[in-house]
């Protein structure tokens, strides 16, 4: 096989090789992956895991499937609470390192902590339930240990009150 390979001097998304080589993520999930990735900052903040997805050939349930492998893997975690109205919210984290369920809610945390907290509360990190003796007011100590840079991350906000 013969390659022919021109670096784009911009306007492009790097990907780690092992997840391009990676059997347990389909197409979709990795299509899905690089979307998010590839999506600027600023775009990010407006748009939806539902909205990346809508794109993929194979109708709703294979943009499912995609989200649940990602997340399987550690590429993709999502937070809920409710917001002063009660509305519900929802906040993606997408990755392009694996991260655990403690990783992604210290970004949460950091994220949250710089946001302008009106009229929301602090959500739930995922895969963990508020802990009924904790100190809602105290600062917690986890934020203190070293998070991925914020170049491999990318977070964004859904409008809706579906979970995505």
């Amino acid at each position: 096989m013969l390659r022919h390979v021109i670096a784009p001097s911009r306007d492009f998304t790097q990907i780690s090789n092992a997840l391009v080589w990676d059997e347990s993520l389909s197409d979709a999930a990795f299509r899905l992956l690089v979307r998010a990735v590839a999506t600027p900052e600023a775009a990010a903040r407006r748009t939806t895991v539902t909205a990346l997805a809508s794109g993929l050939a194979g109708g709703r349930i294979t943009a499912e499937r995609a989200r649940k492998q990602l997340e399987r893997a550690g590429l993709l975690h999502t937070t809920r609470w409710r917001g002063a109205g009660g509305r519900l919210r929802s906040e993606s984290l997408v990755s392009n390192v694996p991260l655990s369920a403690a990783e992604a809610g210290r970004i949460f945390a950091a994220h949250f902590d710089k946001a302008d907290g009106a009229g929301t509360t602090r959500p739930t990190p995922p895969d963990s339930a508020p802990d009924p003796d904790s100190n809602a007011d105290a600062e917690p100590a986890s934020l203190e240990q070293p998070r991925p840079p914020a170049r491999f991350t990318s977070a964004w906000t859904s409008r809706t009150a579906r979970p995505v």
